[in-house]
């Protein structure tokens, strides 16, 4: 699009707006309307990008329909404009807009007319030809719109136009069915009338009166049992019934309604949940008791994962509810469900629900059965830990099962309160776990929980002792400078220790995780070894990092520039390859050799050639670089970055060799192949 045509459009959309607003403004129906326009964008920069306007009113009609942004590029529309007559409508069309435009989720302009409930918008847009059958891209038409916000007299004009009633979206549902589903009772009757198929089911085999159980609609639900005959027994895919999907969403009346019907009250889904489990999984009280009152048992209401009416309260939090089913559930009391191995006082626990703990424990909940005072100490509910303490929940793991004893839990959550607790009960502060055979103090020290570290070595834990890896507690406390200082201070630990599994010294693993200011402390506060050269050269790790500061902060201390790893790699190699500009510049300022080979020649010109590092490999000659550093022509930076496809690096070393060189040739014939 030209510049002058983009500014012509521009100009054609504003004088529009500008009509748009006095036809609206001086239309008699409207006159206490107040229309406003959000211009997000006109055409900008890329002619199809579409104008989004929004028109906000409150009067009777509006309408939906589509601008185009530019005459003369059709095939990007705007959103939606809702300006509140069909005069305006009219005049829009005339301008270029497209009725049976759609926006992104396929919405056509006769579908969001019915979606208003604005019947003369629809009245005109299906006289000017708009397809009645058109379906969005969730398969809904206009009737469906229609019958979803209960305009019976929008629904007639469509039906009336042709429009199919037993329709379905992509999931199935007719409009009947989403008349029912919004308790829109007035359209449901019309629809039937019409020749509505009630008994279609959606995807999922459900038919209306399970959406309208569901949805809490007690006249719909009425209306498709007494006058349709649909059966309060029948089930969808899922085996769910009106009773149970009224008993879920709460509906009391519906439920009360269902039940004197004769609903029958055992069903149960395919997870094995009856009515009562649903409601009481929902935390309706009312419901739960009148289930109850009507017959129902809790003992006929535990599902297939052995989950009772009482625990799904009790993870609901319900405390009126854990109240009125307790004196029904003794024998749920301590029941372990199968599904996560616990019990109402564990969910209890886990949440810290103190006031539902204390009644459980009060009315005989086992305090040690699938361990909820773990639970609680794990989630950091300390008033709830203390509680269960007081009664004395038993304090030890087990790992056959695999449970940690509460020591390290409570040092792994940081809680220092519940650690000096049970240090006071005698939990071993040097007890190893089975996992990994760490002490307490590993799993305070690994998560950073600098107090929990003093509190546990206030009570000797012991800082020298190492997991079943060979692993001591300084290289957990690498990412928390602080928790390794203190740990340095009050011990023997060497600081020049090389992990075994991590083969790496505290000062390169300080490297490897990013932990800047614990290699500032390790270098400037202990007698950590910079150029420590068994296991991981923490040069060599550096100069794969992407952050200039911890190649520069070895450097100052007295790293080797041109320290080598075990494949003869130097800090520079590294660099160049990965194409870090700053770590080469560095490296080079503090005497690295730019001609250094590893062990399969290269050096680090060739690699970064290789790579197509146009910025190193400029820096690298011109610090003295060799062009031509193997005695072979086919292993060249320029042979490399011709084979590699590198036309810029090509370009660059041509231009910096003697025209008859033989790595001419050679990246010719790499280029070629």
């Amino acid at each position: 699009m030209s510049l002058g045509r983009h500014h012509c459009s521009r100009l054609r959309i504003i004088m529009l707006l500008v009509v748009v607003i006095l036809v609206t403004l001086s239309f008699g129906q409207i006159s206490e309307k107040r229309v406003s326009f959000e211009i997000n964008q006109v055409c900008g920069e890329n002619p199809k990008e579409p104008i989004a306007l929004t028109g906000y009113q409150t009067g009777d009609f509006a309408v939906g329909t589509q601008l185009w942004t530019c005459p003369e590029d059709i095939k990007k529309q705007a959103e939606a404009l809702e300006l509140g007559n069909t005069t305006a409508l009219q005049l829009l069309v005339k301008q270029g807009a497209q009725l049976e435009s759609v926006n992104k989720q396929g919405h056509n302009n006769l579908l969001l007319a019915s979606w208003g409930g604005h019947v003369q918008t629809v009245k005109y847009l299906l006289q000017e030809g708009a397809n009645v059958r058109s379906k969005s891209h969730s398969g809904h038409t206009a009737l469906h719109a229609a019958a979803q916000v209960g305009s019976t007299e929008t629904a007639a004009v469509l039906v009336e136009h042709g429009a199919n009633v037993n329709v379905r979206t992509n999931d199935g549902r007719t409009a009947f069915y989403l008349a029912c589903l919004f308790g829109h009772l007035d359209t449901a009757q019309f629809l039937l009338k019409q020749g509505a198929d009630p008994m279609i089911r959606d995807k999922s085999k459900s038919l209306a009166l399970h959406g309208v159980s569901s949805a809490g609609f007690l006249p719909v639900i009425k209306y498709l049992h007494e006058e349709v005959g649909m059966s309060l027994n029948d089930a969808t895919v899922f085996k769910s019934t009106p009773l149970i999907l009224a008993s879920s969403n709460g509906c009391f009346e519906c439920v009360q309604y269902l039940v004197e019907q004769g609903a029958n009250l055992q069903a149960k889904d395919k997870r094995g949940r009856n009515s009562l489990y649903m409601a009481a999984a929902a935390g309706h009280l009312d419901i739960v008791d009148h289930l109850l009152s009507s017959g129902l048992t809790v003992q006929d209401s535990v599902d297939h994962r052995g989950q009772t009416p009482l625990l799904v309260a009790v993870i609901g939090g319900n405390l009126s509810l854990v109240k009125l089913l307790l004196p029904l559930s003794f024998d749920h009391l301590n029941q372990v469900s199968s599904f996560g191995q616990i019990t109402p006082l564990k969910m209890a626990a886990s949440d810290g629900n103190l006031p539902i703990v204390k009644v459980l424990l009060d009315t005989g909940a086992d305090v040690n059965l699938a361990y909820p005072l773990h639970a609680a100490i794990s989630n950091s509910h300390t008033a709830t830990a203390l509680h269960l303490i007081d009664h004395e929940a038993k304090i030890e793991g087990d790992p056959n099962k695999k449970v940690l004893p509460c020591l390290h839990l409570a040092a792994k959550s940081g809680n220092t309160m519940i650690i000096e607790r049970l240090i006071v009960l005698g939990a071993q502060v040097n007890q190893i776990s089975f996992q990994k055979g760490e002490t307490p103090i590993f799993f305070a020290a690994k998560r950073g929980h600098f107090r929990a570290v003093k509190a546990l070595m206030r009570n000797g834990a012991d800082p020298l002792m190492r997991n079943s890896e060979g692993t001591n507690i300084l290289f957990y406390a690498i990412p928390y400078p602080k928790i390794l200082a203190f740990l340095l201070n009050r011990s023997t630990l060497d600081v020049n220790e090389i992990s075994p599994l991590l083969n790496a010294t505290p000062v390169a693993l300080s490297v490897e995780v990013d932990a800047l200011d614990t290699l500032k402390y390790l270098l400037t506060h202990t007698k950590a070894n910079v150029n420590h050269m068994k296991g991981k050269i923490p040069l060599i790790e550096s100069a794969s990092v992407d952050n200039p500061a911890f190649l520069q902060t070895l450097l100052e201390y007295g790293a080797n520039a041109n320290v080598t790893d075990s494949s003869g790699w130097t800090a520079l190699h590294f660099a160049s390859s990965n194409g870090f500009l700053s770590h080469v510049q560095t490296l080079l300022d503090h005497r690295a050799d730019v001609n250094a080979r590893n062990d399969d020649g290269s050096t680090p010109l060739l690699l970064a050639a290789s790579q197509g590092q146009i910025d190193v490999v400029k820096v690298l000659i011109a610090r003295g670089a060799n062009l031509n550093p193997a005695e072979k022509t086919a292993n060249t930076p320029l042979y490399k970055a011709a084979r590699n496809g590198h036309l810029g690096v090509v370009k660059y070393l041509s231009e910096r060799l003697d025209s008859g060189n033989d790595s001419k040739f050679a990246a010719i014939k790499a280029a070629k192949k």
